[in-house]
């Protein structure tokens, strides 16, 4: 009896925010309120504030004192010398004047190589394409049946939950009356077009919901108060069905899989008697 109760969640939305509560059997569940006791709070005296003028300016006097005392020579350090201004040697290999043979027998192995290279990774690359195929074909195969039996459950359990549109408005408006009336007539189309699908997926039910339009000034405003309801035992309901269904679609594919192979057998063992 406890899990028939409905679980609600009340959602609000406006220019003030957005709030969230959850309630069960008349309790409110989220967000919980926080006891705030008067010897929690710390008092504040005169002697937490701290006039704190006079030490900072020591101790910009003593900064002040210590750059004085620093030697000039500092600034010399990084003075370049007339050996860091020489030239580098340059270390290389040097050209002994012989002219380039294109007819190097190395560099045609080289590109041999090069062609093979390629050639290998193309041919990998196909092969890991069509594993890849391969790879999601058997997965298909093995969870395609599961797929029905979950949509209608996956339906049920949307159906299960229930919106109530208790108070959605809009206002809006432009300074032009051709344009306050077109955008009007597309806030109202973009709503009843989200209030159909929400009808379609879910229990819909709406109790107030409204577009006004303001002439002669540019405006928007608007807000949403909705509720949605679940019933625990519905969802424990749906669950158990998964639980049960699940394992007897595993088994009638097994029973499946053994049937064609003893069928393969049966036909090879056909094929291979003399005639």
């Amino acid at each position: 009896m406890i899990l028939h109760f409905s679980a609600t969640v009340q959602l609000h939305a406006a220019r003030d925010g957005i709030s969230i509560k959850l309630k069960f059997m008349g309790f409110t569940l989220y967000p919980r309120k926080k006891k705030h006791s008067a010897e929690e709070q710390p008092s504040l005296s005169d002697d937490d504030f701290e006039d704190e003028l006079e030490d900072d300016i020591d101790s910009l006097e003593e900064a002040e004192d210590i750059a004085d005392e620093q030697p000039a020579e500092q600034n010399d350090e990084h003075t370049p010398s007339a050996e860091e201004n020489t030239p580098s040697e340059t270390v290389g290999e040097q050209w002994d004047g012989e002219p380039e043979n294109d007819d190097n027998p190395v560099l045609e192995e080289d590109k041999k190589k090069d062609k093979k290279s390629k050639k290998t990774d193309s041919s990998k690359k196909n092969g890991g394409i069509r594993a890849k195929i391969q790879s999601l074909r058997a997965k298909w195969e093995k969870y395609s049946p599961y797929i029905p039996t979950t949509w209608k459950l996956f339906r049920k359990l949307c159906k299960a939950v229930r919106f109530s549109i208790d108070d959605v408005w809009i206002e809006e408006g432009r300074v032009d009356a051709h344009e306050a009336a077109v955008f009007y007539g597309m806030i109202q189309a973009a709503v009843t077009e989200i209030i159909h699908k929400l009808a379609v997926i879910f229990t819909c039910k709406v109790k107030k919901c409204r577009v006004d339009v303001r002439w002669a000034e540019d405006h928007i405003d608007g807000g949403a108060d909705i509720t949605v309801r679940v019933r625990p035992s519905t969802l424990i309901a749906i669950v158990l069905c998964i639980g049960i269904r699940y394992p007897f679609i595993y088994i009638g594919q097994k029973l499946k899989k053994r049937k064609q192979k003893k069928a393969l057998k049966n036909n090879n063992q056909a094929s291979a008697e003399p005639v």
